[in-house]
């Protein structure tokens, strides 16, 4: 039995709000902090990919293009995570309303996804599992930068003060 669109974009509002509640204790002023200096991501460009992706998935693979100007243009990051934050929101908010517009056939359709044909409805939990993994990412950037992830899923499974 598959998930309706409804309930999918119920997840997806619901994971939205938990991602920003992970932005929010994103320490600020530490946009380049890395786990290992000059490798992989910094703070604040892992926190504008996950801002980003979320647009590529609908936009560009799904093909869910929302009205209006696109708020995440992945080459204009942002200076500070607050706005990144904002600027998430808002992108959300018309992609949210693009996706809804579509409709239960629409999701059943297949599109190409790196030379594989996946329907929207498997790309839009991708999405959501894409989402999650990059904030399992950013918590340890937070906790490496001196911030508190916030408690999503349970405890982060460490006491920072206890561990430091």
């Amino acid at each position: 039995m598959r998930a309706d669109i409804h309930s999918v974009l119920k997840t997806w509002e619901r994971e939205n709000e938990t991602t920003l509640e992970v932005f929010s204790r994103v320490p600020e002023g530490r946009n380049e902090q890395t786990v290992v200096p000059d490798k992989g991501w910094t703070l604040g460009g892992l926190v504008w990919h996950i801002c980003i992706s979320e647009r590529w998935f609908c936009a560009e693979v799904m093909g869910a293009r929302p009205a209006g100007d696109n708020e995440v243009p992945a080459d204009e990051m942002p200076a500070t995570v607050a706005e990144m934050a904002a600027a998430f929101q808002r992108s959300h908010a018309a992609l949210m309303q693009a996706v809804a517009e579509q409709g239960e056939d629409w999701v059943d359709e297949a599109v190409d996804f790196y030379g594989n044909p996946w329907t929207r409805m498997e790309l839009l939990n991708l999405m959501l599992r894409h989402e999650a993994h990059h904030r399992g990412q950013l918590s340890i950037l937070m906790m490496v930068a001196g911030g508190q992830p916030p408690t999503i899923y349970g405890a982060p499974g460490i006491n920072l003060e206890d561990a430091l």
